[in-house]
C-alpha cells in the first residue's frame, strides 16, 4: 500500500508541475508588455514551488526510514525482505553439489586431453577424444572452469607440431586432415557457446 501511495503522489506532483509550467508559458506569451524577463523567471519559480511543495512533502513522509533504519521507502524492517533459512540452506547445498560436479568435469577433461597428447596415440583416438571434449563443451555451454580456449589451442598445436601436421601437410596428409577436421569442429563448438562472432571475426 505504501508503494502505491508513493506512486500516486509522485504522479500527482508531476501533473501539478506540468500544469504550472503551462500556466507560466501562457503568461509569458500574453504579458510581455508588463512582465520583464527577470520577473517572469521569479514568477515561474514561485508558482512551481507553490504547486510542487505539498506533494513533495507528502513523498518525504511516505518514504521516511523505518524504525530499523530502513533505506527502502515504505519498508519498516529490512529483515522481512531476506530469504528464509530453508531457502538459504537449499542454495548453499546446490552450490556445494555444483562445485563438486564442476571439479569432476575438469578432471575428466584433463584426462581426455592427456590421452590426446600422449606420444604415439593414433589419429582416430585423438579425433574421438576431441569429439568427447566437444560434446561436454556443448552440453555445459562452456569449457570446464579453469580451462580456456587458449589452453586448448596451445595444446592441440603442440600435438600437431610433434606429429608433423603443419603447413601443406595438413591439407595433403589424410591423417593430418582427419585431426585438423576434428580440431576445427571442437574450436567451432567453443566459439559457439561463447559467441565469439560478436567479439571478433574468426
Amino acid at each position: 500500500m505504501a508503494a502505491q501511495r508513493l506512486q500516486v503522489q509522485e504522479r500527482r506532483a508531476w501533473i501539478l508541475l506540468l500544469a504550472a509550467l503551462a500556466y507560466v508559458a501562457a503568461m509569458s506569451s500574453f504579458g510581455e508588455a508588463w512582465l520583464v524577463s527577470t520577473s517572469r523567471r521569479a514568477a515561474a519559480a514561485t508558482i512551481v514551488a507553490g504547486f510542487a511543495a505539498p506533494a513533495l512533502a507528502q513523498d518525504i513522509e511516505v518514504g521516511r526510514a523505518g524504525p530499523a533504519g530502513s533505506a527502502v521507502p515504505g519498508v519498516d524492517d529490512m529483515k522481512s525482505l531476506a530469504d528464509s533459512p530453508e531457502v538459504v540452506a537449499a542454495r548453499q547445498a546446490w552450490r556445494e553439489k555444483e562445485t563438486k560436479r564442476q571439479e569432476e568435469i575438469y578432471k575428466q577433461f584433463r584426462s581426455w586431453f592427456t590421452e590426446f597428447a600422449k606420444e604415439g596415440q593414433s589419429v582416430d583416438t585423438r579425433a574421438e577424444l576431441l569429439g568427447k571434449m566437444q560434446d561436454v563443451t556443448l552440453k555445459e555451454k562452456m569449457l570446464p572452469i579453469g580451462i580456456t580456449r587458449e589452453d586448448v589451442v596451445k595444446g592441440v598445436r603442440a600435438v600437431k607440431f610433434n606429429e608433423g601436421c603443419i603447413k601443406d601437410k595438413i591439407r595433403k596428409d589424410p591423417e593430418c586432415k582427419k585431426l585438423e577436421k576434428a580440431y576445427q569442429k571442437f574450436l567451432a563448438s567453443i566459439d559457439k557457446v561463447y559467441d565469439r562472432s560478436l567479439v571478433t571475426a574468426r
